[in-house]
């Protein structure tokens, strides 16, 4: 089996959720961007910058436009039944359309639960993968061919079928040991899997929450939030290393995909989205009305017209700070976006600007370095403000300096750096720059 997988880092703080329907946009436009300039309010008009968001594109690869899901959960789980609720409830619900219908994909079909392969106390995800994928073949593939030649080849060949009638889904139990795979640094991931060598499925796994509750919320609500995001990023891109389909975003942003450690699924790009204070709102899906957490993806259509892409939190503002890259320079390859060019031991100011749908109060500016808080590397840029407090139309001054050259100038010719913003509530929001190298 091969040890391809796309991961969802846990980076920074949890990122939240709250996905309202499509209907809530046009509420949110009328009360925001068209509002207008305000003749007694001093940070108006709103917002003073249009806001500068990726969009995430269409690789052509397949989705799976009305997949089955078949989870494999040990019997004994005692999240099983809520698990197993969760997936009936979140596959019924207005919240998958809304999530899902603009990238292609529709409501799942049936949910089956089958019992997890019998695995040693200690094991890599690559053995995981590898008895998924006989189950698999056990299940749909045994008698298809007398000479199928088993399960577990290194990549899939030419002729190779892409399945996508079916998400398979791998749930861990909190006490499995993944040898490569540490409790609360990488929470989940996805992938496809050889069922025979000709036959590719799509593939999710979540790791039992192993560690405390963060920001309020429980081990409980914290794996419905990892699976909602596997689920919703498998469904929109079910091969994402042999035949992708939503996984990036387009080049002018590309700073985003190295932001947020290489990976820029619908999931990913809300991952940086915090409510301290409240935990992931709990959102009402399914006509029983049972309340479930679940994480906020990214919207295409709301960016498009300056709304919250990862979704409006009711009553709150959208705010986003963004820095202004006048130049363009190589990111890697032949890859040309906006950045600022920085040598090593230079300081170089770059604006950044603040907008904000409608008044606000005052939002808090933070700033971090990639290289250091992503992939724990040594710190490659440092930052100096010449303000911290700021509302809609204020241009903070920042300070860059490259402290030491890129790690891996090969794969990345510069650094990536965030700026974000918080309000009194806790509310976080993120965007980001790239500094290459002269």
């Amino acid at each position: 089996m091969s040890e391809r997988r796309h991961l969802a880092p846990a980076i920074g703080s949890a990122a939240v959720v709250g996905l309202v329907g499509l209907a809530g946009l046009v509420g949110l436009a009328a009360t925001g961007i068209a509002c207008g300039s305000s003749t007694t309010d001093p940070h108006g008009p709103y917002p003073a910058f249009a806001f500068d968001l990726p969009r995430v594109v269409d690789k052509g690869g397949p989705r799976l436009a009305h997949a089955d899901l078949v989870l494999f959960v040990d019997p004994n789980d005692p999240r099983k039944p809520a698990i197993e609720q969760f997936l009936l409830l979140l596959g019924a619900s207005q919240t998958w359309s809304d999530t899902t219908a603009e990238y292609g994909v529709g409501p799942p079909g049936a949910i089956t639960t089958l019992p997890m392969p019998t695995m040693p106390s200690s094991f890599a995800t690559s053995d995981l993968e590898a008895a998924i994928a006989q189950s698999v073949h056990d299940l749909r593939f045994k008698n298809a061919s007398a000479a199928d030649g088993g399960v577990g080849a290194d990549a899939a060949s030419s002729t190779t079928m892409k399945h996508a009638e079916t998400l398979y889904i791998a749930l861990l139990p909190p006490t499995a040991t993944v040898t490569n795979m540490p409790c609360a640094k990488l929470l989940g991931y996805h992938t496809s899997v050889l069922a025979t060598p000709t036959d590719e499925v799509p593939l999710a796994i979540v790791e039992g929450i192993c560690t405390a509750a963060q920001d309020a919320l429980t081990a409980d609500d914290l794996t419905l939030h990892y699976l909602s995001h596997e689920i919703f990023e498998a469904v929109t891109d079910p091969f994402p290393f042999s035949a992708p389909a939503w996984l990036a975003v387009d080049d002018a942003h590309a700073a985003w995909t190295s932001g947020l450690g290489g990976f820029s699924e619908i999931g990913d790009l809300c991952l940086e989205r915090d409510v301290p204070s409240a935990g992931f709102p709990l959102v009402t899906v399914g006509t029983a009305g049972a309340l479930v957490t679940f994480q906020s993806t990214w919207s295409n259509h709301r960016a498009a017209v300056g709304a919250d892409p990862c979704g409006a939190i009711e009553g709150e503002p959208f705010f986003l700070p963004m820095p202004a890259l006048t130049e363009r320079a190589k990111l890697n390859g032949a890859l040309t976006a906006p950045a600022v060019t920085i040598a090593t031991g230079q300081t170089v100011i770059v604006d950044v600007h603040i907008a904000s749908d409608r008044a606000t109060s005052d939002l808090t500016f933070f700033v971090y370095d990639v290289a250091s808080k992503v992939y724990q590397h040594a710190e490659e840029l440092t930052f100096t403000a010449d303000r911290v407090t700021v509302r809609n139309g204020d241009v903070i001054k920042l300070s860059v300096t490259r402290a030491r050259p890129p790690r891996l100038p090969t794969l990345l010719n510069g650094s990536a750096f965030a700026v974000g913003l918080y309000d009194e509530s806790g509310v976080q929001q993120v965007s980001y720059g790239f500094a290459a190298v002269p």
